[in-house]
């Protein structure tokens, strides 16, 4: 994650923030300053911004001062400007109570405000710090942009009313102040933004108000990925560059970085992250061998998520390393990009020229991509992970802390057609019967919303027992196409066999089915290689099953019911594109309908992937019974 959250107290703000995190992380000697402990550190003057800085009579990219912060953070959340006030208003003959009532905003506060850091992924603060000067701006300014779009306009949200009950978008913006560092503790580069946010903003009626804390909160992990994503897309689109998936963390699921940074310039950033870790290892070995005098074990054997955290951030004190001297950032690049060279590993000529290397890579990845990739069907998939209506009814909150998606896909113009594709040459031989005045079905039904992975049974074929086969109108599959060849939209060529004597009558959604057949499509075309040929369909009569087969790796022994679990990665798929989610939504739509899914690998290679649906049976006729006599 790579924005991180703490609150500030009025006390703090003396104790800490003031004294050591303003200055570059490191320790202002008493009776300096600030000014001069931000030059004695190397880093820059701190800038106010957000929206909100007009009402309190400021402007956004003004210096900070150090009696601004103590009046807006360390005096429980008065105005920047109160001594100011309070002078001018003393000098013309106020009372000193009237004087401190006119630099106060809104009511006096002891949670002041809440410590933002924001830093960019690895690939693009290395870009930042080993690239030319133009790459440096570009950086800065996305970075700038994402933070405010995020907190101003999707994270924070203002209360007022009895108890808090409502809540609103700050009508009049936020006020905050940034400081900007440039290296981490290890010396190594780590651009991040200190963004000091105050809690105190102006309501719809145009009184001061505080900005929910707890919301700010929640929503961390949400504002970590929009960041992330802000500053990538802009980065991108400003220099030409791409992004790929990378597995940071063996077991878990990729990120997306910028291509062409090599992994190990990443490694070499990363020192602090390794002590850390090793350090953590014994602690928690020590957490679950602790013993009280009794030789009783005083924890639980097992380290619990609030109790890794916790000790996480004892091993990052127990770790931390001496302040370094402090150098100008030109003196800093020229360290960092000698000190690559000589210790990561990386040839010299790639660090050197590494925003073309990067450049070299998008070309190379867009003219892969544009051959083989759907969009459609990675909008439909990726919009599956994102508006996914289990995680907030059934989750109550813990989407907030689930995973990220690795990238997310705007449609903007695009429209879901049935009518184009492999999947509607197949749908469209099945004859609809509405007669018995069933509607179709347009939403994903409750079975598709079930846990992220569901027990199996035992067996090719396999549905979950849980979910109830749900009425849907029947649908006729035909076997007068025969055989056909058509392109799928990412422009392979598909053969299409129907081995059916007759039109085979079954009982499903055609929405569904259409669904279904896409993804399956999608999921042959995606493991595929590009020189060998994709058998989509095969209805048989007797079982009525509809299969597709590709000519990929196939599926490992044991793997046949779990490639249809949601977020599945096989061996050696981790780093094939996707949202992990097509079979399993397969899985859901077919067994919704009381069908049963079956996946195994071909003879000579490659995988066979399918669905069958029962048949359709008409409802018994009601028995007419006469009434009895009385």
């Amino acid at each position: 994650m790579t924005v991180d959250i703490k609150i500030i107290r009025a006390g703090q703000m003396y104790r800490y923030y003031l004294r050591q995190t303003v200055v570059g992380d490191g320790r202002r000697p008493a009776r300096t300053p600030l000014r001069a402990g931000l030059e004695q550190a190397g880093v820059p003057v701190g800038r106010w911004m957000g929206r909100g800085l007009a009402a309190l009579g400021l402007a956004p990219g003004e210096e900070v001062t150090e009696a601004q912060l103590r009046d807006l953070f360390g005096e429980r959340g008065r105005h920047p400007c109160a001594d100011r006030i309070e002078t001018d208003l003393l000098a013309q003959g106020d009372s000193p109570k009237q004087a401190f009532k006119a630099g106060a905003i809104g009511r006096r506060v002891t949670v002041t405000g809440v410590d933002f850091v924001f830093r960019p992924q690895p690939t693009i603060y290395l870009l930042w710090a080993l690239g030319d000067e133009e790459t440096r701006l570009v950086i800065e300014a996305a970075h700038e942009r994402a933070i405010v779009r995020v907190l101003e306009d999707e994270v924070a949200v203002i209360r007022y009313g009895t108890d808090g009950i409502y809540r609103v978008r700050p009508p009049g913006g936020l006020v905050a102040a940034r400081f900007r560092h440039y290296k981490a503790r290890s010396g190594r580069p780590l651009l991040h933004d200190h963004l000091l946010l105050s809690v105190k903003g102006q309501r719809l009626d145009g009184k001061w108000g505080s900005i929910h804390t707890t919301a700010l909160h929640e929503n961390t992990v949400a504002a970590s990925a929009l960041y992330n994503e802000l500053v990538a897309a802009e980065v991108c689109e400003a220099l030409g560059l791409a992004t790929e998936p990378r597995i940071a963390t063996p077991g878990r699921r990729p990120v997306m970085e910028i291509a062409g940074v090599p992994h190990e310039l990443i490694r070499w950033t990363s020192r602090r992250s390794d002590q850390i870790a090793a350090c953590l290892a014994e602690l928690e070995h020590e957490y679950v061998t602790a013993v009280d005098d009794d030789g009783e074990p005083r924890f639980l054997p097992v380290v619990s998520e609030r109790a890794r955290a916790k000790l996480n951030q004892v091993a990052a004190r127990k770790t931390r390393p001496p302040t370094q001297s402090a150098r100008p950032l030109a003196q800093l690049r020229v360290w960092w990009k000698a000190s690559a060279i000589l210790t990561s590993g990386v040839a010299a000529d790639v660090i050197t020229s590494l925003i073309e290397h990067a450049r070299a890579a998008a070309a190379a990845i867009r003219a892969r991509v544009a051959a083989v990739v759907d969009v459609a069907l990675a909008a439909v998939d990726v919009t599956a992970t994102v508006l996914d209506p289990m995680v907030r009814t059934r989750c109550g909150g813990a989407h907030r802390r689930r995973p990220a998606p690795l990238h997310r896909v705007e449609p903007t113009g695009w429209k879901w057609t049935p009518s184009t594709g492999v999947g509607s040459r197949i749908h469209g031989a099945f004859l609809l019967d509405l007669g018995s005045g069933q509607g179709e079905t347009h939403r994903l039904h409750r079975p598709h919303l079930g846990p992220l992975t569901a027990p199996r049974s035992n067996g090719a074929h396999h549905s979950r027992a849980s979910a109830a086969p749900m009425r849907a109108p029947p649908t006729e599959w035909s076997a007068s196409d025969g055989r056909t060849t058509a392109p799928v939209r990412t422009g392979r060529t598909v053969t299409v066999r129907v081995d059916a004597a007759a039109a085979v009558r079954v009982r499903a959604r055609p929405r569904a089915v259409q669904r279904c057949i896409d993804n399956l499509i999608g999921n042959a075309v995606k493991f595929s290689p590009a020189d060998t040929p994709v058998t989509v369909v095969t209805v048989e009569t007797a079982s009525r099953r509809l299969s597709v087969r590709d000519r990929g790796p196939g599926i490992p022994p044991g793997e046949e019911l779990a490639v249809f679990d949601r977020l599945h990665r096989g061996p050696g798929t981790q780093a094939t594109p996707g949202s992990g989610l097509g079979l399993a939504i397969v899985h859901d739509l077919v067994t919704a309908d009381g069908g049963s899914v079956f996946a195994r690998t071909a003879d000579g290679g490659g995988a066979v992937v399918g669905f069958a649906l029962p048949p359709h049976a008409p409802p018994p006729r009601a028995r007419r019974t006469r009434p009895r006599p009385r």
